[in-house]
């Protein structure tokens, strides 16, 4: 285990650093803008979860928050589907164990996220989760 200021986590912190600035001086669409291009991100080194998505409204423009969330500290995923039968947390597969390529899903939320829980809905349920991003 390598200890969090190790020269390798510095240069990985140097690069994004880099990307990022990259990223925020992107005019590539700038003439089929309404607004000005402002690039709006948040990325860390010791991120566990890479989320990529497109926030072009004027309240994120505006704000350079890139989520939908009145403190831009959270981020909240909705899944719906269905079926109103509750998820169930698998266990991790055991070592050795064949390879299945269903039910890890909900496992991998459960271990990545900060929150996460499901809710009925009428037409199925929607299972959740939520991301500190602040």
């Amino acid at each position: 285990m390598r200890s969090p200021n190790s020269a390798e986590d510095r240069d990985g912190a140097g690069r994004l650093a880099q990307v990022l600035a990259e990223a925020r001086a992107c005019r590539v669409c700038a003439a089929a803008l309404p607004h000005a291009p402002r690039p709006v991100l948040r990325a860390q080194v010791t991120a566990r979860i890479l989320l990529v998505g497109q926030a072009p409204g004027t309240r994120v423009h505006e704000s350079g928050l890139p989520f939908d969330d009145r403190s831009g500290d959270r981020l909240r995923v909705e899944v719906c589907d269905g079926v109103s039968v509750p998820p169930v947390l698998r266990p991790q597969q055991p070592a050795g164990a064949p390879p299945s390529e269903r039910g890890r899903g909900l496992f991998l939320v459960a271990s990545l996220a900060d929150r996460w829980g499901w809710e009925d809905h009428e037409s199925g349920k929607a299972v959740w989760f939520e991301l500190e991003v602040g």
